[in-house]
């Protein structure tokens, strides 16, 4: 099955559009955030855990942001 994960920033706006299976997109997701943790630890010189902690932290924060 296909499945997809479609991200458009746009003029400050967020779209999402997805496809697939639930285990399928959260695979992605996962993926998607292992990636941004190991630029994020390259880049300011932190470890994998740490910078994931951090890409974490910053989800929860816009979930909040995003439901108000």
């Amino acid at each position: 099955m296909l499945s997809f994960l479609l991200c458009i920033l746009r003029k400050g706006r967020f779209r999402l559009i997805s496809g697939g299976n639930t285990l399928a997109l959260f695979a992605m997701a996962s993926g998607l955030c292992k990636n941004i943790a190991e630029r994020v630890s390259k880049e300011y010189g932190l470890s994998n855990e740490k910078a994931l902690e951090i890409i974490l932290d910053g989800i929860k924060e816009s979930q909040v942001t995003i439901s108000d």
